[in-house]
């Protein structure tokens, strides 16, 4: 078996693992560390490859964690592999990127091809091989069905024709995915994946692309390859002829996952140095700038955003395990709303930490203003953020409807047990089931749907403040649907492709991550994690904070509310560990942290 049923890891099992890698990588403010700050930021300035952190990162297997164990490698949870991505990330987003490169490729595999393809290609993974994913084309960008590049078929082989640009460890990639034209029609059957295994080509048959200079994550090699009369044996395709479309839409789904995981790493390294300079900076007569009303409320706002993030992604990923289906759907929304909060949350804090975010060296070895440039890459990489919309708006009527429903209909104890499973993080996960992912998804969002159910089994666990921003939740949805009814009757058909559906569309985004909090904290009631202890009122912060997202002139936190969370970030400061759902202890300390990242001058 691919995925054997056993060794299942809830969140104590994640978390060691978590802990080992970090541990591996060494504290990041010692200079010394494989994987330290001073060495990632040196690659950075010299535009290069970061070799020694990487190598480090393949000492301890790392490939492996990317290939199911029946096929060779390690991965039993996805959770637990896209949260080692987060903390790779919470260094340096080129290296992740760089370490989950040979998975994109691969995933396809998995999720596509046949037990024997996803042994062999396993190995090769497993071993340090890389496969990378050939879809794009210049003159194309994400419309596939204009992609250009064919795949004539001839006997027993295809003969491949055509440029893939940019594409990410094209220089370095044994194999890629290429999505090529296999019929001069334009539909959805057009196109057809074939692994295309550079070790069976001659090496007149493809040109490998030079790489291009980029504006962040620097380091990482984005190039392209020319294929030029390139024979691949008929046994190399992905699904079927013709099946390219549905491979990619399927594939996707987990890719998006990963992109959203990366940024939340990022903005935890981000809001540990904006929290560090404001914890010791004093100002205005020895004022601390943590004292500061404003820059308080916006280390909380970041903390908010952050865990809201944090929230949806580590549901959504147990999605391949416990209802794949719905990951159509909900991988959408998270690779949306995730880069787009998030990179404005590291806009935000770069004005709490002042002029010093700016400098390339000396304040935290210059780390923030690479945080910066490389989360922007988050928004467009595996689908921009209007493909992303325009998934999530094409269930918006359905989804709607069925949460309104959901309000008159008996108590659904099946329904719930299913989000216990998807949100309970304490839980183990079964194996992951990437061939039940869908191509729809029926306007079908548990969270939502479950959200009447989930609101009468948060009363007693909450406040009454807490209690009345979840109910305004529902009111929400009846006041979206209500909006959608009027514009879609006012545009008649062009309201799909209107600002109005993009802008219905962001909001439904918003009241899913909403519900996605209400069914946390009820799944995870007793149990909750540091980052969100009981009594803190993080879910009141969270909504109210998402209310805000849509109204932004109100549900402005009080100041007893900013202090609640301000004091879980200085726990979880001092204590040294992730701004996370799973707050594991980092390598180093608050103190070599400080020290080594200059946070410390009052100058």
């Amino acid at each position: 078996m691919l995925f054997p049923e056993v060794k299942k890891k809830g969140s104590a099992e994640v978390l060691a693992t978590l802990r080992q890698l970090d541990l591996a990588m060494g504290d990041p403010w010692d200079t010394a560390a494989p994987a330290s700050f001073a060495q990632i930021m040196a690659d950075d300035e010299a535009e290069r490859f970061p070799a020694r952190p990487y190598d480090a990162l393949v000492g301890e297997s790392i490939s492996q964690w990317l290939v199911p164990e029946g096929a060779g490698g390690m991965m039993f949870s996805y959770p637990e592999s896209l949260q080692m991505y987060r903390a790779i990330a919470r260094r340096d987003m080129t290296l992740a990127t760089i370490a989950i490169l040979p998975f994109i490729g691969y995933l396809a595999i998995v999720t596509c091809g046949t037990e024997e393809q996803i042994r062999e290609y396993g190995r090769f993974v497993a071993s340090g091989g890389s496969i990378s994913w050939g879809l794009s084309e210049g003159r194309h960008g994400s419309d596939l069905l204009t992609n250009e590049t064919t795949a004539i078929k001839d006997g027993e082989f295809y003969r491949v024709n055509g440029e893939k640009w940019p594409i990410g460890f094209a220089d370095r990639a044994g194999a890629m995915i290429v999505h090529a034209r296999t019929d001069e029609a334009i539909s959805p059957v057009s196109h057809t994946m074939l692994i295309v295994d550079r070790s069976h080509l001659e090496r007149k048959n493809y040109r490998v692309l030079p790489n291009e200079r980029l504006y962040g994550v620097r380091g990482l090699p984005l190039g392209g390859v020319r294929y030029e009369d390139a024979k691949v044996p008929v046994g190399q395709v992905l699904g079927r002829e013709g099946a390219g479309l549905e491979v990619s839409l399927k594939s996707q789904q987990s890719l998006r996952l990963g992109v959203a995981a990366m940024c939340l790493g990022a903005v935890d390294t981000g809001l540990r140095l904006a929290y560090g300079f404001a914890a010791n900076r004093s100002l205005y007569g020895n004022q601390k700038v943590i004292e500061l009303p404003v820059s308080r409320r916006q280390i909380a706002d970041a903390y908010a955003d952050l865990m809201i993030s944090e929230i949806m992604v580590a549901s959504a990923t147990r999605l391949v395990h416990c209802l794949p289906r719905q990951l159509f759907l909900y991988s959408s929304i998270s690779k949306y709303l995730v880069p787009k909060r998030l990179e404005q949350s590291l806009q935000s804090l770069a004005t709490v930490i002042g002029a010093r975010f700016y400098l390339r060296d000396g304040f935290g070895h210059g780390v923030f203003q690479k945080l910066l440039r490389d989360i922007g890459m988050t928004g467009f990489v595996d689908g921009n953020s209007y493909v992303n919309m325009r998934v999530v708006g094409s269930q918006m009527e359905l989804a709607l409807g069925k949460a309104l429903a959901a309000r008159e209909q008996p108590f659904d104890t099946a329904r719930r047990a299913l989000l216990d499973d998807i949100y309970d993080i304490r839980r183990p996960v079964g194996p992951p089931r990437w061939s039940k992912l869908g191509l729809s998804g029926n306007g079908d969002d548990i969270s939502l749907a479950g959200l009447p159910d989930a609101l009468r089994e948060l009363k007693p666990l909450v406040s009454e403040s807490e209690y009345a921003l979840a109910v305004s939740v529902m009111d929400e949805v009846v006041k979206l649907d209500e909006a959608r009814r009027e514009a879609q009757a006012r545009l008649g058909r062009g309201f799909s492709n209107s600002a109005n559906f993009y802008a219905l569309t962001d909001r439904y985004c918003s009241l899913n991550a909403a519900a996605c909090c209400i069914q946390f904290a009820v799944a995870n009631a007793g149990g909750m994690p540091a980052s969100l202890p009981d009594g803190s009122g993080w879910l009141g912060y969270c909504l109210k904070r998402i209310m805000h997202w849509m109204y932004p002139t109100e549900f402005l936190p009080e100041p007893e509310e900013v202090s609640g969370l301000i004091e879980v970030i200085g726990d979880l400061y001092q204590s040294n560990r992730a701004f996370s759902v799973f707050p594991f202890e980092y390598a180093g300390s608050r103190e070599s942290m400080e020290q080594g990242g200059k946070l410390l001058t009052n100058s």
